[in-house]
């Protein structure tokens, strides 16, 4: 018995780290799929425990072990917590945009530190043990080696058979890219395997084909000559030819989904800019609950002036870089692309800057931080702008380049770069907006007496403090709005306006303070507001669901850019294809209701019955859109298909 306290210890220690993780994640505990994770800890202990036999020394190699469990454990709390992701192998492609903060990854130690010293009490307690150096026996070494078989017998079935909603283990985490469910539901020791199985033997992901019945409008009446017939945004592609052409599968794979998607179609709001310059900007953790009439008048002049979109959502899905690339792609962003994106290889002939050139745009694009940072250099090259600047490559003769960087500064150094050069399309990513949120923020400083006057103690330093540095964002629309109406091109500008993601840095708790409404942490922390702003449109109220990689679409469609709509997983929001959003977690919001995974709940919109078919169907959307966007970009689609 005494030789088996190693194998018991083992056991123990990774199955009390893999629950406390689910805790500190804020995954229910003791649930059914808690079998896989303790099935994995098995499993690795009698593996473990027989690979011990054969050192004479084993109580470091004990020690050994734990630690770097420990240590696993921890820096997935900590790069979760901060990012809103897991590591996986395909990931290590941007390690950079964690070792760029490292002085919040040292606030983060701090602010994990309890979870972490929970993590590595295992390893604290294994250095006070002594252990016994006999060994086990050649019978109880072959009853080990075929418990360990059992073992691993028994968590394949459990991944057949323990069921989640939207389908079983296998499905959800082998079949499909969803690391947060493999993670929750699986645990991280079993995730780890299972990416690194995936990596090392490159399975490919399936897609779901999703069959749907396009809806074509109607033709007109005999009676009603003057109906609009409304065209398909599609472009003349052949994907009869293509699939029986390609040898590829996936590729052929692609032909066949992208044979059946449904285009959407042009509509009353097609080409209503058309002609008129365009300022696309991706505002940094820029979300609804800092915009109030008093403190932030020209954000909440935009977002209420025009068009509103009452359920826009910001997913966070890989942090800034995800949110760029659902931003500029209209694809929903897997994390698997992201070594990929940053390469800047793949062709975009439907990329931001390409579109408008050809349609004889002159095109600008700025960003006040270090312009290599995470490749964005390259990847804006991709899309066909030529010529970026940022931080290092010309913007620091222009303004301060210090980190965090002045929003109002950007502005006001660039405008006469491009007015005066009619028509224009300039895309801006700011930075003034990133956390972490403290008084002594660079930009947040400058406004925290505004801050603090307006809200009092009632508000937390730290929701205060992500109040201030808004009022940047705010000073530097306030201050291009004053600039185009000075230079005479206001009334022919349009401003699109979308954040990268929901401000992460800031827990529940704060956005709480800040929100008129309770809010969750999987579905409505991500809800925010999309501005797109000129000073003709009247008020228009949109209700219909739409998320970040719908705005390219839409702005294509408002200004008349030709496009295929069946090959981007966002859509037009103006078309009357339904509204949908999903999140890193593959929760999803629809027009017909909302699936929180992290509950495992689907809830029906008000007064409205959705079947379980309805329900599968809409899960299935979310794999859909996820994998085709993964492949897309992994199999460098456009350029294979639009000649």
């Amino acid at each position: 018995m005494k030789r088996c306290l190693i194998l018991i210890q083992l056991f123990v220690s990774l199955l009390f780290q893999e629950i406390v993780f689910r805790f500190l994640i804020k995954e229910t505990v003791f649930s059914l799929t808690l079998i896989t994770p303790a099935l994995t800890a098995l499993l690795l202990s009698l593996l473990f425990f027989l690979l011990l036999q054969l050192l004479k020394k084993r109580k470091w190699a004990v020690c050994l072990i734990l630690l770097i469990t420990g240590v696993f454990f921890s820096v997935q709390l900590c790069l979760y917590d901060m990012f809103g992701f897991f590591l996986e192998w395909h990931l290590l492609a941007g390690t950079g945009q964690v070792t760029g903060f490292t002085t919040e990854i040292f606030h983060l130690i701090i602010k994990n530190l309890f979870g972490i010293i929970l993590l590595l009490l295992p390893f604290f307690i294994s250095l006070f043990i002594r252990y016994e150096d006999e060994r086990t026996g050649k019978k109880e070494n072959i009853l080990l080696l075929l418990g360990s078989l059992l073992c691993a017998a028994l968590l394949v079935l459990s991944f057949l058979f323990v069921r989640i909603e939207g389908g079983n283990l296998y499905q959800m985490t082998i079949r499909h890219n969803n690391a947060e469910t493999a993670v929750r539901k699986c645990g991280i020791l079993s995730h780890f395997f299972i990416d690194s199985g995936k990596t090392l033997f490159h399975v490919e992901e399936e897609i779901i084909l999703v069959p749907e019945e396009p809806e074509v409008p109607e033709e007109p009446l005999p009676e009603e000559p003057e109906k609009i017939v409304y065209k398909p945004h599609v472009f003349d592609i052949d994907f009869d030819k293509l699939i029986e052409e390609d040898s590829d599968a996936q590729l052929k794979q692609l032909d066949e989904y992208f044979k059946i998607a449904r285009p959407t179609y042009e509509n009353e709001y097609t080409g209503y800019f058309k002609g008129k310059n365009l300022i696309y900007i991706m505002a940094e953790s820029f979300n609804e609950i800092a915009v109030t009439k008093e403190l932030t008048p020209t954000l909440y002049r935009l977002i209420h002036q025009g068009f509103e979109f009452k359920n826009y959502y910001s997913p966070t899905i890989y942090s800034t870089i995800g949110g760029e690339c659902q931003e500029l792609t209209g694809l929903f962003f897997a994390p698997r692309m992201l070594g990929i994106w940053k390469r800047g290889t793949n062709a975009f002939p439907m990329g931001l800057a390409t579109v408008f050139k050809e349609a004889g745009y002159k095109t600008y694009a700025y960003h006040n931080s270090d312009f290599t940072f995470q490749d964005r250099d390259k990847y804006l090259a991709a899309l066909g702008f030529d010529n970026f600047t940022g931080c290092g490559n010309g913007l620091e003769q222009k303004m301060a380049c210090k980190w965090v960087a002045s929003d109002k500064d950007l502005i006001d150094a660039t405008v006469d770069d491009y007015t005066g050069e009619e028509p224009f399309m300039v895309y801006y990513a700011t930075v003034s907006g990133h956390g972490e949120y403290w008084p002594d923020h660079e930009q947040a400083k400058k406004y925290m007496d505004l801050v603090n006057e307006y809200y009092g103690d009632e508000v937390s330093v730290t929701a205060r403090s992500y109040v201030a540095t808004q009022i940047e964002l705010d000073r530097a629309m306030q201050e291009l709005l004053l600039k185009l109406e000075q230079k005479g091109v206001l009334e022919d500008t349009v401003i699109v306006l979308a954040a990268d993601h929901h401000p992460y840095f800031l827990d529940l708790k704060y956005i709480n303070e800040l929100s008129d409404y309770e809010r969750d942490s999987s579905i409505e922390s991500q809800s925010s507001s999309l501005i797109i702003y000129n000073p003709s449109v009247p008020h228009t109220e949109i209700e219909k669901v739409c998320g970040t990689p719908d705005v390219l679409p839409t702005v294509y469609n408002l200004f008349d850019i030709p496009y295929d709509s069946r090959l981007m997983t966002g859509k037009d929001i103006f078309s009357t294809e339904p509204g949908f959003v999903a999140f890193s977690d593959w929760s999803f919001v629809s027009d017909k209701g909302s699936f929180n995974s992290v509950k495992g709940v689907f809830t029906p919109k008000e007064g409205l019955e959705v079947s379980e078919e309805e329900e599968d169907a809409l899960w299935a959307q979310v794999a859909s859109r996820f994998n085709t966007s993964s492949l897309i970009l992994e199999k460098n689609y456009y350029a294979h298909v639009i000649k």
